[in-house]
């Protein structure tokens, strides 16, 4: 089965959480973009169901390293995400997470 693509836009981008999710019986997402630096902890936590879900495989974020930074990480680690790859710009990081190895569901293949 292909993965599918749902678009959740920003009606805050909060309507990613469990709860829209639910309601309103959506897909969940096999992987999520976060950008919105100021709010990517915020954002996560309030989707700490969907991210323990084994359909999510991969999640890239814009996390402010001055404000956010230790929630992300934090609320991710507890989700079974690990750091794949990482870039800056100024205070902001942009990181790509993805589930560890032995975790409920293994990480995407990397192409070589």
């Amino acid at each position: 089965m292909a993965p599918q693509t749902v678009s959740y836009t920003a009606a805050g981008a909060r309507d990613v959480r469990d709860q829209r999710i639910e309601q309103f019986a959506l897909p969940c997402p096999n992987y999520i973009k976060i950008d919105v630096p100021t709010a990517a902890g915020a954002i996560l936590e309030g989707a700490r169901r969907t991210l323990m879900r084994p359909e999510v495989k991969e999640i890239h974020a814009e996390i402010d390293a001055d404000s956010d930074s230790a929630e992300v990480l934090e609320t991710l680690t507890r989700a079974g995400f690990e750091i794949a790859g990482r870039s800056a710009r100024k205070s902001i990081a942009d990181v790509t997470f993805v589930k560890r190895t032995g975790s409920r569901d293994s990480a995407r293949p990397r192409p070589d």
